[in-house]
């Protein structure tokens, strides 16, 4: 992540949108193509959170809006993931 120096949110975001649209020239089109650009950059966007960056009204999203997103959202950490997984497994016996 771009906390090591290697990477920057925008190289991340490059390879994330490139997953979704063959190039950051084209824009994305639907708030599906949204949420699946922030889950390969790493993040698990709520609806909530989703429908505030593509409101009803939206149609397009170019590649710098998309990147803006990346720097503002509140970035996925260790903890927040590991805390996720203890709300399915609060024993930890690593069933769900």
């Amino acid at each position: 992540m771009p906390e090591n120096g290697d990477y920057t949110w925008e190289d991340i975001g490059r390879a994330a949108y490139s997953m979704v649209v063959l190039s950051p020239v084209e824009d994305l089109t639907s708030k599906r193509q949204l949420q699946m650009a922030l889950q390969f950059a790493g993040f698990n966007p709520t609806s909530s959170r989703l429908s505030f960056h593509w409101p009803q009204t939206r149609t397009r999203m170019q590649f710098n809006q998309f990147i803006e997103i990346l720097e503002t959202e509140p970035k996925p950490t260790d903890y927040g993931l590991l805390s996720s997984f203890e709300k399915l497994d609060p024993s930890n016996s690593g069933k769900a």
